[in-house]
């Protein structure tokens, strides 16, 4: 993998966790196993963040998680 895939990867996955933490899920077991690989029309490889089954959801979306 080269850099640009490794900056694009860490982007994607940002993106998406930061998704779940603004809907107030939690992702527990983040890792590289749980990340789908697409490839859009132009080459460019799309990552995504999967298997969030587990993941607890929060009522209150401001919970202070500490």
């Amino acid at each position: 993998m080269g850099l640009n895939d490794l900056t694009n990867m860490i982007i994607d996955c940002s993106r998406g966790l930061n998704h779940l933490h603004l809907n107030a899920i939690i992702h527990l077991d983040f890792k590289d196993g749980n990340t789908l690989v697409f490839t859009d029309p132009n080459g460019k490889r799309i990552y995504k963040v999967a298997d969030i089954g587990g993941s607890p959801m929060f009522e209150n979306k401001l919970m202070d998680f500490m």
